[in-house]
């Protein structure tokens, strides 16, 4: 009788370690089919990513072309009407370049030979001609510029090195605001004219606006070729309540334009939004919209101390998305100097953050075989039930 006990005992222990060693080796077979699972969905991932940017089909690039054709469609107008404007050869052919280049959507370096072109037609023009404060400063606008985007679009279109990329990714705005900037002050430049040929002056009002509006779209097609950030997200502020962030979320080139074109009012709309939008910094004491944006109004370089003050609170939100920023005391410095910059870098960051922008998300694997043996243990040791025990398995198994 005592053998017989201690043979059953023996089978139900060999028994249990069996199943044991059967339940382990069919968790590492699940892991590893996790494992190969995870493998082949990365390579799919990459390989749909490469796909989506060699098919890109951008409507940034594809408005910009158009823009510049329109601009090729004038300078042809200005060979057979006086109300045309006539351009030379060169900048037909650089026109022509852009335009093929960007609405081919073929991210090739026919975009840099065309900007390079217009950055040496400016670069002629600053030595020939009669040299003013007035003339200096717009040509020399137009020079950096068209350089700029000719070196925006040489890294982003080629293998460049990543670390370029990354700063072209950061200031990659600056060049087609030198080219607006010069723009607008092409078309002060035509009010003399504006009264002894208006067709002329129209015509050539309306090339300005379409280079710099294009510029601006050719530059973000180069950096974003299949990003189109989404406006409608939500942040968690310090008290756990949702911020609605589609209010503060606002494209880099709609937000650079309204800067240039409403004449400082865009700015002070800007200033209250951001104020509002920032208060769900943690650790950081709520601020009045209202009163921010009066002391920016009527207290002289107050808005200079609140560029610098949001821009801390970015950096520090940044983080917490786990984006790099690092820009307060860059727009400190950049707002003594040149006030409409640091703007721009904010709000770029602030769209970062709302769209989560380049952070990776790991995948999580279901369950691991320590914890199938955790629940089999209590099985075994009559904590739980075989019903509750397959229950857990199916949740752990996602099955």
């Amino acid at each position: 009788m005592r053998r017989l006990g201690e043979r059953w005992a023996g089978a139900r222990g060999s028994g249990k370690v069996c199943q044991d060693e059967g339940l382990s080796r069919s968790g590492e077979a699940y892991s590893k089919r996790i494992g190969k699972e995870g493998i082949v969905k990365g390579v799919v991932d990459v390989e749909n990513q490469e796909k989506s940017i060699t098919e890109n089909k951008s409507f940034y690039g594809l408005i910009a072309g158009i823009l510049f054709a329109g601009v090729i469609v004038l300078q042809l107008i200005g060979i057979f009407f006086p109300i045309g404007t006539r351009g030379s050869i060169v900048s037909f052919i650089a026109y022509g370049t852009i335009a093929v280049a960007l609405v081919s959507q073929k991210r090739n370096p026919l975009l840099v030979i065309g900007f390079a072109l217009l950055a040496l037609l400016g670069l002629r023009g600053f030595f020939s001609a009669e040299i003013t404060l007035f003339r200096f400063i717009r040509d020399l606008l137009n020079i950096i510029g068209k350089a700029g985007m000719c070196v925006v679009s040489a890294i982003m279109l080629t293998k460049s090195p990543e670390k370029y990329r990354q700063i072209v990714k950061k200031f990659w705005f600056v060049p087609p605001v030198c080219i607006v900037i010069n723009c607008i002050l092409n078309i002060l430049n035509l009010f003399g004219v504006l009264f002894w040929n208006v067709g002329l002056s129209i015509t050539l009002i309306v090339t300005n606006i379409l280079v710099a509006v294009g510029s601006f779209l050719a530059a973000l097609w180069c950096v974003y070729p299949n990003e189109r950030p989404s406006s409608h997200t939500a942040a968690k502020g310090a008290n756990g309540k949702t911020v609605v962030t589609n209010e503060v979320y606002c494209g880099l080139m709609k937000h650079v334009l309204l800067l240039l074109f409403t004449f400082g009012i865009w700015n002070f709309i800007w200033i209250y939004r951001t104020t509002k939008y920032l208060n769900c910094v943690e650790d950081e004491e709520p601020r009045n919209p209202t009163t921010k944006l009066l002391l920016c109004l009527f207290v002289p370089f107050y808005s200079i101390y609140w560029i610098y003050k949001s821009a801390q609170r970015i950096d520090k939100l940044a983080k917490t998305k786990g984006i790099s920023s690092d820009i307060a005391t860059l727009c400190l410095i950049l707002a003594i100097f040149v006030g409409i910059i640091p703007p721009i870098l904010m709000q770029d960051k602030i769209n970062a953050i709302v769209t989560a922008r380049g952070i990776a998300v790991s995948p999580q694997i279901p369950a691991t075989p320590d914890e199938l043996k955790k629940y089999k243990e209590l099985l075994d040791n009559g904590v739980i039930t075989q019903e509750e025990f397959e229950a857990k398995k199916k949740q752990l198994l996602n099955l």
